[in-house]
């Protein structure tokens, strides 16, 4: 327990501030407290007062938690009593709402207390006054009894990149601590290097103070005048790098590269290639790295080497560091150009590849993406037959180079067009050609060497063969008009089952004796100029007799050009049997057999016209009469006069009703 005195500072003679001194204590001191207790608040002064007199307060100005000023206690009385302190006196008691320390709480962060007296004159008749000589100012007496202090966090962190320690204590009701930094040294005995006092709970001791092996560190933490201790042992090493060194026969990344260096307080060391780690290593001081575990072109080698790490200390591993380069090569294989060529381009027989190459592995040839062949030595290979695939195309000859950590390739291509034996049928005879049916027709063809058989669809036979090339068809096999022919060759190139085969169609135009026309069925025939009708192929021309079946005369004869296939005879005898016998022609000049018909002519009979004659002046007008008669057709009007014996037709095809109007009848003749 012990007694804490706040003071105050005067403004003027009415005007007294608290000292901020006093956050010392409210911030930093109080939560260490087990209690405290306050005792008499008071302000005194130089002045003769009354016993038991009063004053009034003019104002109290404190800072509240919100950070505004706020103003109390304007006009209340203060009791005061003619009271003799240190030679002073005037004590006035504050009252307890209005406690200092109280007021000073209510804004931690930034306190402010500010205390005004009412003018002395308005409390007393007789005048009163301030001795200027306010110097001790206002006391608030305080007792305080401490909290015990324990340290829950001691740490040591090394900041070697600042040269420095970090040391960092935690512990409740800190007021603060110190470290102590001890030197062990086996032979001299040990000794202090520096003390430090710390309020804060982190602080930095420089790297310098610690010499190399084991150090002692003593913490002792404090809270007014309770203490707690820690104590902790660490090694600071620093590890050293010197002489790096890069070997490489022949400057090849296809061979071990060695790396050394010297080095002490080695823990582990790292080797970077172009700041990618690449080999681990614990105190030894060589790497060997495999093959192919730098790079082509120029390697930047650093070797890091790391000091053993202290348990009790964070970030206590700390490394150095040195760099050395090197330029490497590497083995590649290659192709001699345009060397790569196949000997054949005939997929029907072994083909073979060759080239030319160096640091050769193993080879590959692809058709495209597919692979056709692989080795591993040599410069040629044999193809079996059929492997390839025929057509315009590419091959790829791809020569590896292993070097036991990767594998690499150069190729080389070649177009080239691969073929096989194929069959082909180079002509099938007679193809587009007008054909004789009503002789023996000869189909003839021809292929190349590659034909093991073949088969001939035509007029509806199918015929098969092997060595022969012609097919013989017996008359009027194949029809007139279109005839349509189809040959299909078989070829197997024995190494395998495939069969290859060539189709060819062909048509032609087959012709022959015309068929005998084939007269319609009318055997009577009603009009002097029957109609006779027929059917007929291929018909350009025709040849039609009529003749009188009793007499055997010739009538009427037709030889004319014509696809017609209808004749109008001329006038005919009524009641008369007629032979009529046909032959028709085609455009390849051939005549059919005739074809004969019998027909007899029976007319109708026919109801006369009536007609009556007019006289006008030098004409004669003619009126006929109906006529209902179905055989009725037209009519034709004739005259003759007494000095002719010929008659004379002057109208022709008139209505069965009409008037005919004749200007050339001869005047005074009958």
């Amino acid at each position: 327990m012990f007694t804490y005195h706040l003071k105050a500072r005067r403004l003027d003679l009415k005007t007294v501030v608290w000292d901020l001194s006093a956050l010392d204590f409210f911030n930093n001191v109080t939560n260490r407290l087990v209690s405290y207790t306050l005792g008499d608040s008071y302000v005194y002064w130089d002045a003769t007062m009354g016993y038991n007199d009063s004053v009034k307060y003019e104002y109290i100005k404190y800072r509240n938690a919100a950070g505004n000023i706020v103003t109390v206690g304007q006009g209340e009385s203060v009791v005061t009593y003619n009271h003799t302190l240190d030679g002073r006196v005037g004590l006035a008691t504050l009252p307890s709402g209005y406690n200092p320390l109280n007021l000073l709480s209510q804004n931690k962060s930034d306190p402010y207390l500010e205390i005004r007296f009412a003018d002395w004159h308005e409390i007393r008749e007789q005048e009163t006054t301030f001795n200027n000589n306010l110097g001790q100012g206002t006391h608030l007496e305080l007792s305080v009894e401490y909290k015990e202090i324990a340290i829950s966090n001691f740490e040591v962190t090394r900041d070697h990149a600042n040269e420095r320690y970090m040391i960092k204590v935690k512990a409740n009701y800190l007021e603060k601590y110190t470290v102590e930094v001890i030197n062990v040294n086996e032979l001299e005995g040990n000794k202090t290097a520096i003390t430090l006092t710390s309020l804060e709970e982190i602080s930095y001791i420089p790297e310098k103070y610690f010499k190399e092996g084991s150090n002692i560190l003593n913490v002792t933490a404090y809270n007014g005048t309770k203490t707690a201790f820690r104590t902790l042992t660490i090694s600071h090493i620093t590890p050293t790098l010197t002489e790096v060194s890069i070997e490489n026969e022949n400057g090849l990344i296809d061979n071990i590269t060695t790396v050394t260096w010297t080095s002490k307080n080695q823990g582990k060391a790292e080797i970077y290639n172009n700041d990618k780690l690449i080999k681990s290593v614990g105190t030894v001081t060589v790497a060997v790295l495999p093959k192919g575990t730098l790079n082509v072109g120029k390697n930047k080698i650093e070797v890091r080497v790391y000091n053993v790490g202290d348990s009790n200390v964070i970030n206590s591993i700390v490394s150095v560091s040195k760099v050395s380069t090197i330029t490497l090569a590497r083995i590649l294989p290659s192709i001699e150009k345009n060397s790569f060529s196949i000997n054949d381009t005939n997929t029907d027989n072994v083909i073979t590849a060759a080239w030319k190459s160096t640091n050769q592995s193993r080879f590959g040839i692809y058709q495209g993406d597919r692979l056709i062949s692989t080795g591993v030595s040599g410069q040629t290979v044999d193809i079996a037959r059929g492997t390839l695939s025929i057509g315009s195309t590419n091959l790829k000859l791809v020569i590896y180079y292993d070097s036991g950590f990767d594998t690499v390739q150069v190729e080389e291509v070649i177009a080239t067009v691969l073929t096989q034996n194929t069959p082909i049928i180079y002509n099938l005879e007679p193809s587009n050609l007008n054909i004789n049916i009503d002789e023996i027709v000869n189909v003839t063809f021809a292929t190349n060497e590659f034909c093991d058989s073949w088969e001939l669809t035509a007029a509806g036979l199918n015929t098969k063969g092997t060595d022969a090339r012609s097919v013989s068809f017996g008359k009027e096999v194949f029809k007139q008009g279109k005839n349509e022919m189809t040959l299909k060759i078989f070829y197997s190139p024995k190494y395998n089952n495939e069969i290859r085969t060539a189709t060819k169609k062909v048509t032609f135009t087959g012709y022959g004796t015309p068929k005998t026309p084939i007269f319609d069925g009318n055997v009577l025939y009603s009009t002097a100029t029957p109609q006779l009708t027929w059917e007929s192929i291929d018909q350009v021309e025709i040849h039609l007799l009529i003749v009188e079946a009793e007499s055997e005369e010739v009538v009427q004869e037709k030889l004319e050009f014509t696809e017609d296939k209808f004749a109008t005879l001329e006038t005919l005898e009524d009641d008369k049997t007629y032979i009529a016998t046909l032959a028709v022609k085609n455009k390849y000049g051939l005549w059919s057999e005739y074809a004969k018909k019998e027909f007899q002519t029976k007319f109708n009979d026919i109801i006369l016209p009536t007609f009556d004659l007019f006289e006008a002046e030098t004409s004669v007008f003619i009126t006929i009469g109906g006529i209902q008669d179905p055989n009725f057709k037209a009519i034709s009007i004739y005259r003759k006069s007494e000095r002719e014996d010929v008659w004379t037709e002057i109208a022709d095809d008139c209505n069965i009703e009409d008037t005919i109007r004749d200007y050339m009848c001869p005047a005074n003749l009958k």
